[in-house]
């Protein structure tokens, strides 16, 4: 089946992340299930997938806090429409550049909640080979906004070893260069010497 989406949504005042989030998105997020073991655009029949989040708000001290946290699966008919002009924007984003971004959002993922659902899927898949974790629907959007507004969108994968070839080297930074030297865009490798380095031209 087609990845679900979730909304994870907490009491009002909460601020809500996933651990790769840069920053918190609000009191709603929303959440690819992603097979860790298969296509990130799939999830298989029995396939089980595990989602963290962290979450933030103020607390006086010494004070016990509870919050109930729903999650839900989205999981709407044809005529349901995507509300793109009441999204806002997420945490760190320029409301103009947003604002800006969302005719090109709707055009690529649809206007409609299943074929948003089936092109969300294929953005998580494309970003899944090139193994980054596309659990958080953030950086779908920004992968999908890049490929319907022209930019740069395609990237080099690879992994960085030792001269056994077979433990990775971690934290190393890897540049591709465009035409004269010039650097293009950098990637830092994982724990096991993988990269991957966006926002790079085709061909």
């Amino acid at each position: 089946m087609t990845a679900p989406v979730f909304r994870i949504r907490a009491p009002p005042g909460t601020e809500l992340k996933l651990p790769r989030d840069a920053a918190f998105q609000g009191n709603e997020i929303l959440v690819l299930g992603v097979d860790p073991m298969g296509h990130a655009g799939m999830l298989a029949p029995f396939a089980r997938t595990r989602c963290r989040s962290s979450s933030g708000a103020p607390v006086s001290r010494g004070a016990e806090v509870r919050r109930a946290v729903r999650v839900e699966i989205l999981s709407p008919e044809e005529p349901d429409a995507v509300d793109w002009e009441g999204l806002e924007p997420p945490a760190g984003v320029d409301p103009a550049e947003w604002e800006a971004a969302l005719p090109y959002l709707a055009s690529a993922f649809g206007r409609y909640w299943p074929e948003f659902r089936e092109n969300l899927a294929g953005v998580a898949t494309r970003l899944g080979r090139r193994g980054i974790d596309p659990t958080s629907v953030l950086p779908i959007f920004r992968q999908a906004y890049r490929e319907a507004t022209g930019l740069p969108s395609a990237a080099a994968v690879g992994r960085v070893t030792g001269i056994d070839e077979e433990d990775g080297l971690a934290e190393h930074r890897v540049v591709a260069l465009g035409p004269g030297g010039t650097p293009v865009s950098c990637a830092t490798t994982d724990a096991k010497g993988r990269f991957s380095i966006e926002g790079l031209e085709w061909g």
